[in-house]
């Protein structure tokens, strides 16, 4: 999955809580804001698409992925990036060079 999905800014996240940090990503030329790493049962960690809670507690998806094959490849690759960042500069946020500029006037 070279360059198909890079992360491009990584946020700690300071509170109390199971979100470790917050991930802006581009997934295909889509770029997604709100990806959270959070921490998981024995010390894993797993990432989580945005979501929102609905009126009846239930939490939804604003982004998902069909194909679950895929799903898990990108989720995957999210957290290597993320670990490779973390484990080259511990001081964050980090913000990558990469990402394409914008013509903004």
């Amino acid at each position: 999955m070279d360059k198909k999905v890079v992360v491009y800014h990584v946020f700690p996240d300071n509170k109390e809580g199971k979100t470790i940090a917050r991930v802006v990503a581009n997934i295909f030329g889509l770029v997604i804001s709100g990806i959270r790493i959070m921490s998981g049962i024995q010390g894993t960690t797993f990432v989580a698409f945005p979501s929102y809670k609905a009126p009846n507690g239930q939490y939804w998806d604003t982004v998902s992925i069909e194909d679950t094959m895929l799903d898990r490849e990108v989720k995957e690759e999210i957290l290597r990036q993320y670990n490779a960042k973390i484990d080259f500069n511990p001081f964050l946020p980090i913000f990558a060079d990469d990402k394409p500029e914008t013509n903004k006037k």
